[in-house]
């Protein structure tokens, strides 16, 4: 083959291949994965009170499945969310002890776009249940996020059924200052809250809380199982001190 017809075998090889490669790249395609955002929220029945359940365990699992595809906790309003998820049939159940579901389990399909479930309403699972409100005095019931400013102040209510940190059955208090409990042994109780805050710079998270604080004691012995409690309204004092217990 002469000098000539070396060059054209090249240059035909180089535009076949070229056209190849193109070729491939038309055509490939991108998957994009459909499904979409889950939003919700847990309340509990006590008596004749509904209350919105604060930092509340949800479990997401797939139909079919006992494995947990994700989990997520409420917020002060009770809501909880799940960031996208492919599409499919799921179930949403909370997992907090004492509390049963009072309706069926939450099951739904997830197609495209956000999913707003059906709130879920549970009841106490055994025992006595407590429903009270806090608020601060000075304060009034200015709990949860300010998101703006990258602060959360809250408080927890400990019930205590003797001495150590083991007796003592901690509940969370909503936004607007209410808490419940449920499970609880008859006999008697003492009711304990204390303050807590949390910064949130983006870069750092501190959490502050004040020393438990003795609001009032409660004697549930002649309550049978399934017996509720409704106290009156419970106030912190103001000025209360918090000090850092945890920084990351």
């Amino acid at each position: 083959m002469n000098r000539v017809g070396t060059w054209l075998l090249v240059l035909a090889l180089l535009v076949t291949g070229g056209s190849v490669a193109w070729s491939q790249t038309k055509v490939a395609k991108t998957t994009v994965p459909t499904g979409g955002e889950i939003h919700g929220s847990v309340f509990a029945e006590v008596g004749d009170k509904t209350v919105r359940l604060s930092n509340i365990p949800v479990t997401l699992t797939e139909k079919g499945s006992t494995s947990a595809v994700d989990e997520t906790w409420t917020d002060d309003l009770g809501r909880y969310y799940f960031e996208r998820q492919k599409s499919g049939e799921y179930e949403v159940t909370p997992s907090q002890w004492g509390w049963e579901p009072s309706n069926p389990v939450i099951k739904f399909k997830l197609g495209p776009g956000t999913k707003h479930v059906k709130p879920i309403v549970v009841k106490p699972e055994d025992g006595v249940a407590i429903v009270g409100e806090i608020t601060q005095e000075g304060e009034g019931t200015s709990f949860g996020q300010v998101p703006s400013a990258g602060f959360r102040q809250t408080v927890e209510v400990g019930l205590r059924t003797g001495p150590g940190e083991h007796n003592r059955y901690v509940a969370n208090v909503n936004a607007f200052g209410e808490f419940v409990a449920a499970g609880l042994t008859s006999g008697p109780l003492t009711v304990e809250a204390r303050l807590v805050q949390t910064h949130d710079t983006g870069q750092k998270q501190t959490k502050e809380v004040s020393e438990w604080i003795y609001l009032k004691s409660v004697d549930t012995k002649r309550l049978s199982r399934g017996g509720v409690v409704s106290l009156e309204t419970l106030s912190l004092p103001s000025g209360v001190a918090v000090k850092a217990t945890s920084s990351k």
